[in-house]
């Protein structure tokens, strides 16, 4: 497909605000798991690009953040802290001492 300057798209070639969002949030949840980005910056920029695009009066707002989770949730636990919970059992042994 030729993208040069005088390139139009056809109708079918068109990507619509839904898309874009889901697309975007993808990036952002992506970086959001490596740590560039913090869960709020991931997500906030999203939000309000919605709001001002006016996708939330389109699609619903229940429906941006059905496209935000869906992009997201893979990564829920992308930066469960398994120290600070293993540290919650610490003081409850492994059951086997004392045993023979």
């Amino acid at each position: 497909m030729d993208l040069g300057q005088n390139h139009q798209p056809h109708k079918s070639e068109a990507v619509g605000l839904p898309e874009v969002l889901e697309l975007r949030a993808w990036a952002r949840a992506y970086l959001y798991s490596i740590g560039e980005l913090t869960l709020h910056q991931a997500v906030d920029v999203l939000q309000r690009d919605a709001q001002r695009d006016g996708l939330v009066a389109e699609i619903g707002q229940d429906a941006v953040q059905q496209i935000l989770a869906d992009a997201f949730g893979p990564y829920r636990f992308a930066f469960f802290n398994w120290g600070i919970f293993l540290s919650c059992f610490s003081g409850f042994g492994n059951g086997l001492e004392g045993a023979s």
